[in-house]
């Protein structure tokens, strides 16, 4: 025979321990959603200082003299074709962002960016637990409606 006082007293017991899991998943939410939308704004900022580095760097790449002496002894310097200044300039960038002047933007915005990826997946973890908890508690919740009806 089945203890409806002893059942009804474990169900009210399940419902107090979830109350406790569901204010702790809502404040893990609450807290994933702060650091999400911190790592996302940084990750932007971040962004956007490199982009600015990068364009200086460009502009000033771009504006250098790339004449090479002429092989027919005039004296007179010749123009790089188009392609081959793109192809310095990538080249160039490409070393900046190794170990030049891009080297510490460049990485700090990666860094950003793989934080806030990290945020956005913690993020999604919390409310992957928060409605866990919420519907384990709303069942709970019609289980105790149901048995007080």
């Amino acid at each position: 025979m089945i203890d409806m006082k002893s059942e009804f007293a474990a169900v009210i017991v399940d419902a107090r321990n979830l109350n406790g899991a569901l204010d702790d998943a809502t404040q893990d939410l609450r807290l994933a959603l702060e650091a999400n939308t911190k790592a996302q704004r940084t990750a932007k900022e971040m962004k956007a200082n490199y982009e600015a580095i990068e364009a200086e760097f460009d502009a000033e790449a771009w504006m250098k003299d790339r004449s090479v002496p002429s092989g027919n002894g005039d004296g007179k310097a010749t123009k790089l074709l188009a392609d081959a200044i793109k192809a310095m300039v990538a080249a160039e960038k490409a070393k900046a962002q190794r170990n030049g002047v891009l080297a510490k933007p460049w990485a700090m915005m990666n860094a950003a960016a793989y934080a806030a990826e990290d945020a956005a997946l913690a993020l999604k973890q919390a409310e992957t637990q928060f409605s866990g908890v919420k519907h384990a508690a709303d069942l709970v919740g019609n289980i105790l409606r149901a048995i007080s009806a």
